[in-house]
């Protein structure tokens, strides 16, 4: 391997590392915002839920609520 190619291939595992490490920074932060919104979210309402994946997370936190949930996310409903 040349030293061209070696610093190549470093540089592509480094960018692909720094991805990742902001995509796990990312879901965090969803997560975080998930659960906050959560709260607000009382007995009796009616909420509606995309497809996001903050929203999906969401619903996590709001399974044990007496709520009405409108959704275009078929895989909330499992």
């Amino acid at each position: 391997m040349k030293l061209k190619e070696f610093k190549k291939a470093h540089d592509d595992f480094y960018a692909s590392q720094k991805v990742r490490s902001e995509a796990i920074l990312a879901k965090a932060e969803e997560k975080k915002i998930a659960c906050k919104a959560a709260e607000y979210i009382k007995d009796g309402d009616t909420v509606f839920i995309d497809g996001s994946t903050t929203s999906q997370y969401m619903a996590q936190y709001i399974l044990k609520k007496k709520i009405t949930v409108v959704t275009n996310n078929i895989s909330l409903t499992s």
